[in-house]
């Protein structure tokens, strides 16, 4: 099937440089993308990356350029590139009249990706008609001794699976059903969603069928000369026929599908000292094929779905949990295609990604990990960061790794202020760009109440070893959008790191923090019902969770997930009446759910980078809170965490008053402060709650 050399498959102006893609769709504030790209290289130990880098600090040459030694490769490329072979297929479609003569017969190039999954260009095959009429030929190649191979051919079954993506306004890909003896024989190319594992400089390798020829690879005179986050331009030759072929990069990793060639009226060259070829190849990214497929899963395209199940990685500039959640215009010409990923890509302002995680070693060695951690947060591509055990030096260090390396402008705040910074707290870090606010105090009085020991309320003891209530302080953090869309519902939550001991049901201690913490909400006046909160970190949330429920009974939905092991990571969400939030989704290191799960989902269909999970035997636990979108008119943004609080509504503050005077005269007199504390005793329940309730 020909190339349409002069086919555009979008004007590049549209969007522009990957640069600006990164700026402007991505909302990652990455103002590189090569750079980055690179970066992501060397944290993943890419042999050839690192050489550059090493060749690059001696001043021997240039990350972007590929000069004498960068030539070399080691033997294995060989054998890995033979696998990914033997995945690739000719396709030969014919057509015929109502006579059964052939009318039309065309070629293109497939490749497998799944156990029942063929990928090629929509304007290969583009109809279920096209599909079963087509043959899918393998080992159509030569041998070691020039002289054709045995081929195998496979038909289609577009009946049990067929997504498309049209040529013209859309991505040009079609994924459609073929027999598992297919796979069974020829292995499969592996589908990963990394938007940055190729990037300007590298080698973009094909393997096709030309012309409908015999299999052939194209290794030479085929480098990357531009990424706009959406496609790829290169100088690896094709001829018709090449349409639907795999792109890979020096590593044998799929980076993109080749559907046509287009005219390079921007002057891009390869080499400053010769001129600008007339024509650039293109491919379509991997990356952009997962958020295309996200978006019609969200549509409930149950296809679409079981192709996405292929996919694994984290495509950057969307973040862990990539499009899930985020709202596009119903189906039109504005949603096909470009126009549906634009909405995707920039909806950073419809959801906030929360994490929390102990990376270990971010303590007094924590230079031996830096840089690796660095990567992973820009690669997640998280808003709020809860770190765990970290000294506040490891977290300034971190921080200022991110906004250097990465350009990512991340603030910071500590739960705690201590004299001693080689001891480890509680940070929270969050991006500016995308995110908004910072620690708030709790209300006077409040922050004593942290500091008790159980061994103060005797009537509590439930256990025999009595300590702190809180191993850490449980700050309270503050946030909001730095960039919410009109058409999305105005939201803030309050932030609460937490780390508690994850003990029994009978526990003294776990009790009495969760009432101390349930009332310590009270106190601040943004009470769930009329605020949300997020309590995040280490807890058994199943047990506090049940606390929180009594404490606030029918004024707020709460929902919570937790993980395995001794020192579970755990989150529970306390959902107001009015609250903006639409869905939460949560990362698969939470195994168990409690609370309102209709409105709560596990992102099964995530899997964190192996980089990511090599850095510690704890991985990240993810969280995406997801809002509604409005139809009254917009207000805007607050500009500040003091403007923000300023803001508070009158009636809301009333409420509040009058909330406190009605629990004053039910409870009496209260309670006596705890020896110690130097502020009023959290009460322990309220006056109206049955007896029988209180009762363990």
């Amino acid at each position: 099937m020909a190339d349409d050399s002069r086919a555009r498959f979008y004007q590049p102006a549209r969007l522009g440089t990957a640069s600006e893609f990164a700026r402007d769709f991505g909302g990652l504030a990455i103002k590189n993308v090569k750079e980055v790209g690179h970066r992501f290289r060397l944290i993943q130990a890419d042999p050839l990356a690192l050489k550059l880098e090493a060749e690059r600090r001696t001043g021997k040459v240039l990350p972007e350029r590929v000069n004498q030694g960068a030539n070399f490769l080691p033997v294995c490329f060989l054998e890995i590139g033979m696998r990914q072979v033997r995945a690739v297929c000719k396709i030969e479609t014919k057509t015929t009249d109502a006579n059964g003569v052939v009318t039309r017969s065309e070629a293109g190039t497939g490749f497998l990706v799944g156990v029942n999954l063929l990928l090629t260009n929509n304007h290969v095959i583009d109809s279920l008609d096209t599909a079963k009429a087509s043959w899918c030929l393998f080992n159509y190649q030569l041998g070691v001794d020039f002289t054709p191979l045995d081929t195998v051919g496979f038909r289609l079954d577009p009946q049990r699976l067929f997504v498309t993506s049209p040529y013209d306004g859309g991505l040009d890909y079609t994924f459609v059903w073929i027999e598992s003896a297919a796979s069974e024989q020829f292995g499969r190319v592996e589908l990963h969603r990394s938007a940055f594992t190729v990037h300007p400089g590298d080698y973009a390798n094909l393997i096709q069928h030309p012309a409908g020829r015999q299999k052939e690879i194209v290794l030479q005179d085929n480098q990357v000369i531009q990424d706009t986050g959406l496609v790829l331009h290169y100088t690896s030759d094709t001829e018709p026929g090449s349409s639907g072929s795999p792109v890979f990069n020096n590593r044998w990793e799929l980076i993109a599908l080749h559907h046509a060639s287009v005219k390079n009226t921007e002057g891009l060259r390869p080499d400053p000292d010769h001129p600008p070829p007339t024509f650039l190849n293109e491919g379509i990214k991997v990356s952009a094929i997962a958020a295309d497929l996200e978006r019609r899963t969200q549509r409930g395209e149950t296809s679409a779905a079981t192709v996405l199940a292929a996919f694994k990685g984290v495509d950057s500039l969307l973040g862990f949990f990539g499009g899930l959640g985020r709202h596009s215009p119903p189906f039109g010409a504005v949603d096909e295609g470009i126009g549906g990923l634009e909405t995707i890509y920039s909806g950073e302002g419809e959801d906030f990604d929360v994490g929390v995680w102990n990376a270990e070693w971010l303590t007094d060695r924590y230079e031996q990990k830096l840089e690796r951690v660095a990567a992973a947060v820009a690669d997640l591509n998280i808003d709020v960061w809860v770190l765990l055990n970290s000294t506040p030096p490891a977290a300034r260090a971190l921080v200022e790794r991110l906004r250097t390396d990465y350009e990512l402008p991340y603030d910071l705040g500590l739960a705690e202020e201590l004299d001693d910074e080689s001891q480890p707290v509680t940070v929270v870090i969050w991006n500016t760009t995308t995110v908004r606010g910072g620690r708030v105090d709790w209300p006077r009085g409040v922050a004593a109440w942290f500091a008790v020991d159980s061994a103060q309320f005797a009537e509590l003891a439930a256990e025999p070893v009595q300590g702190p209530l809180f191993e850490r302080f449980p700050a309270r953090f503050r946030f909001w959008s730095a960039q919410r869309p009109l058409h999305i519902v105005p939201f803030e939550f309050s932030l609460v790191p937490l780390q508690l001991d994850a003990v029994g049901a009978e526990s003294g201690r776990r009790r009495m923090a969760s009432r101390v913490l349930a009332e310590a909400i009270v106190r601040t006046g943004d009470t769930p019902g009329e605020h949300d909160w997020l309590l995040a970190g280490v807890y058994n949330a199943a047990l506090t969770t049940d606390d929180l429920r009594e404490s606030f009974g029918a004024s707020c939905a709460v929902m919570a997930a937790e993980g395995e092991g001794p020192r579970p990571c755990a989150f529970t969400y306390l959902r107001g009446r009015g609250s903006a939030l639409e869905r939460v989704y949560a990362s698969t290191a939470f195994t168990a759910t409690m609370g309102a799960n209709e409105a709560m989902d596990i992102a099964r269909d995530r899997e964190l980078p192996l980089h990511v999970r090599r850095l510690s035997d704890e991985w990240p636990a993810l969280v995406r809170l997801t809002l509604h979108e409005r139809i009254d008119t917009p207000d805007p943004l607050p500009t500040s965490l003091e403007e923000a609080l300023q803001t508070a509504s009158t009636a809301a503050r009333r409420r509040t008053a009058a909330r406190r005077r009605a629990t004053s005269r039910r409870r009496g007199s209260g309670s006596p402060a705890p020896a110690g504390t130097g502020g009023a005793a959290p009460t322990r329940r309220r006056a109206a709650r049955p007896k029988a309730r209180r009762r363990r």
